[in-house]
């Protein structure tokens, strides 16, 4: 009886401290450390085929290593030919200045502390959708990785119109799982389709403006990997839809990004609960923000059946 009092409390305290700790929080890019990480980060960037200062609808951003040379020129050369502005985007090491890492939440939300490259890879996705928001040159940017293919025949200069006429700041354009799909609405040989749930990866996709500020505003503090991250709709509203068959692949080759694999021997009693009223939270959220989007499919079908048409 004494234990279950004891773990009665136990709950309830950290319920407490969730509750005080999501009322301090106030996410916004207007903060000094964010817009001090874009400045620093700006000249990371290597532009190409570059027109003034107008405004473009799309533009490409390829995050690479600069150690990554073998890669960095077959990206070169894919892109050479592309109607699109495109720069490569030296990846970060670490994490980006304005979201600190914490391990202590990493193994409450991930369930072991993350990786080197973990945390170089979420810090360089920040980092690139910062720059993109301080430079503001384009409403949308495709973000992919070094060891993507794209499809030369596939019609990405017309992927602004489409997410503009659907009312999307998030699509997907390859992920290395997929889960449970709803078809939305077909898209010549390809569908428009939103997915059940994150499928991980952040190997390529596009994202606009307000997208870009939604997603970093929504992060203030590592503790889980890019893609887990990305892959919270529920939390961060960009929702999960994406064009299916994909019209980008990933090479077949060694990942860059060693994986954290959760280890449930890490976490101490008070951090069990805690996962699991986090896991609770979201699961409560994630099933509202669900049951809205159903709603929204029809809109979002109608409307790219239409632009498909038009």
């Amino acid at each position: 009886m004494l234990e279950l009092c004891v773990s009665f409390h136990l709950i309830v305290s950290t319920e407490q401290a969730f509750k005080r700790k999501q009322r301090n929080h106030k996410f916004s890019t207007d903060r000094p450390d964010f817009l001090a990480g874009c400045r620093d980060l700006s000249s990371s960037v290597t532009p190409h085929l570059q027109s003034g200062n107008a405004m473009h609808d799309l533009e490409i951003s390829v995050i690479s290593l600069r150690s990554a040379e073998q890669r960095r020129q077959y990206m070169v050369e894919q892109l050479s030919a592309s109607p699109l502005r495109w720069s490569l985007f030296d990846a970060l090491t670490g994490p980006h200045p304005a979201t600190p890492y914490s391990e202590q939440l990493a193994i409450i939300h991930n369930q072991s502390p993350l990786t080197k490259g973990e945390l170089g890879c979420f810090g360089s996705h920040f980092a690139c959708m910062a720059e993109f928001v301080e430079k503001n040159t384009a409403r949308y940017r495709l973000i992919i990785e070094d060891d993507v293919y794209l499809d030369p025949t596939f019609w990405f200069t017309r992927l602004p119109t489409l997410m503009e006429a659907c009312g999307l700041d998030y699509l997907r354009l390859y992920s290395r799982a997929l889960p449970t799909v709803k078809v939305i609405a077909p898209l010549g040989q390809r569908h428009l389709i939103r997915l059940g749930k994150g499928p991980n990866g952040t190997q390529a996709y596009v994202i606009s403006q307000a997208g870009a500020r939604a997603f970093l505003a929504s992060v203030q503090q590592i503790s889980r990997p890019v893609d887990k991250e990305l892959d919270r709709y529920w939390y961060n509203g960009l929702a999960p839809y994406a064009i299916y068959p994909y019209p980008a692949l990933e090479f077949e080759s060694q990942t860059t990004v060693k994986k954290s694999f959760g280890a449930a021997g890490t976490a101490s009693p008070m951090q069990r609960i805690e996962r699991f009223l986090v896991r609770s939270r979201e699961k409560i959220r994630r099933e509202q923000v669900d049951r809205a989007l159903k709603g929204r499919d029809l809109q979002v079908a109608h409307a790219a059946r239409q632009w498909w048409s038009a």
